[in-house]
């Protein structure tokens, strides 16, 4: 097999799709390879990026059969390149695999346009993956924001995307309330006006920033970091400064407490032990 590239298609034929089809898909970045659907073991440790499945009209019930044990078995994106404009087809395809469903000699324009969009949902689902595990394993409140402008391009909002368990504890908000939401939506415009101003910060100076604010509708103190990611998205940490003292404080006592116990037990047992020695 050739030396697997970043954008690589696999199909069961390579004659399931013309010459033309191919130097397009080609020219766009995307390497198309022979695959024996029956043996996918070769292709479980490489970067593959979709399999196309080919469905013609006798034999699209064993393909989805065994496009179904695919999917099952190994978690590879499907997409279906059908012969057949069938909504029972498509149907039982799209339970298998939500990725397309092409029909064939629509041209290669067309097919394109479905591995592109195929490749981009599968490129959102493997950030959320990452984030998610990055996320959950962190004590520090993350979140990833999407930045909103005016029709002057001013900036006036920011979105919460992805957020992690510890972000809500330290902002004391619930899941359900901050999904999708911005974040004058949640504060309101004048307590949240300093939140733009903190983007547009980054933005000037182009690199990111950690600033300690104290912010008026939690009563608590923040130190906040913003990171520019790519396009409109950002990285925010937050660190709710009041509570993190309030654990140490308690912390400090449960410690304090151990001392005290621990050397009243020492005087204790020295006490006994000089009265036994005498």
């Amino acid at each position: 097999m050739p030396m697997i590239q970043e954008k690589t298609l696999f199909l069961q034929e390579l004659e399931e799709i013309t010459s033309n089809e191919q130097d397009l898909l080609g020219k766009q970045g995307y390497y198309v390879a022979q695959a024996d659907f029956k043996n996918l073991d070769d292709l479980i440790n490489t970067d593959v990026k979709l399999i196309i499945v080919s469905l013609n009209a006798g034999n699209h019930s064993g393909v989805l059969q065994e496009a179904a044990a695919i999917s099952a078995e190994h978690s590879i994106p499907i997409l279906f390149l059908s012969s057949t404009d069938n909504i029972e087809v498509m149907e039982k395809a799209q339970e298998i695999s939500t990725y397309g469903y092409v029909i064939k000699d629509s041209g290669g324009v067309a097919l394109l346009f479905a591995v592109r969009t195929a490749c981009k949902i599968i490129e959102t689902e493997e950030n959320e993956q990452t984030y998610n595990k990055f996320y959950g394993y962190s004590a520090k409140g993350l979140c990833t924001v999407k930045l909103l402008f005016d029709e002057h391009d001013k900036l006036k909002d920011c979105k919460h995307l992805f957020y992690n368990e510890s972000f809500a504890e330290q902002t004391s908000l619930k899941p359900s309330f901050l999904t999708g939401k911005t974040v004058k939506e949640v504060y309101g415009n004048k307590e949240a006006d300093f939140v733009p101003e903190l983007f547009q910060e980054v933005i000037n100076k182009g690199e990111p920033i950690t600033r300690e604010i104290y912010f008026q509708p939690l009563d608590s103190t923040f130190e906040i970091t913003i990171v520019p990611l790519q396009d409109n998205l950002y990285f925010v940490e937050v660190l709710n400064l009041q509570e993190k003292n309030v654990k140490f404080d308690l912390l400090g006592l449960v410690c304090l407490a151990w001392l005290s116990v621990s050397q009243s037990s020492w005087i204790s047992f020295s006490k006994s032990y000089q009265n036994i020695a005498k």
